[in-house]
């Protein structure tokens, strides 16, 4: 092993997974204490699982305009209180505004942008 425990050898079954938490680890840790993106990640982590599974449906198609339709369509119906605090949340401009701020400052700084992909 290296310095800081990361391994050097052979890719090991579920790389790709760990540097996925590791990553997330890593921007979420960058995140401002009192920024508009934590306060709604932070509001995200409460809703238990259950909740946020009740109307969970696949996403069939994975670009900006398949989450435009696919969004709406998770978000509606008879949602827990949780759920529409985070719908009214989004909606709200200057929320949205300042946390996308905010992640494109923290992409900037880590030299890595999030992005949508499929997976299978």
């Amino acid at each position: 092993m290296s310095q800081m425990g990361m391994r050097t050898g052979p890719r090991q079954p579920f790389w790709g997974e760990i540097k996925q938490v590791q990553l997330l680890m890593v921007l979420l840790s960058c995140l401002s204490e009192h920024g508009k993106l934590r306060e709604i990640l932070q509001l995200a982590l409460e809703v238990p699982k259950d909740e946020a599974l009740a109307n969970m449906i696949r996403c069939p198609e994975v670009s900006v305009d398949g989450l435009r339709e696919w969004l709406p369509e998770i978000w509606a119906g008879d949602l827990s209180d949780r759920m529409v605090e985070l719908v009214k949340w989004q909606n709200t401009s200057e929320n949205m505004t300042a946390a996308i701020r905010e992640l494109i400052e923290v992409q900037d700084r880590v030299g890595i942008t999030l992005s949508i992909v499929r997976r299978d």
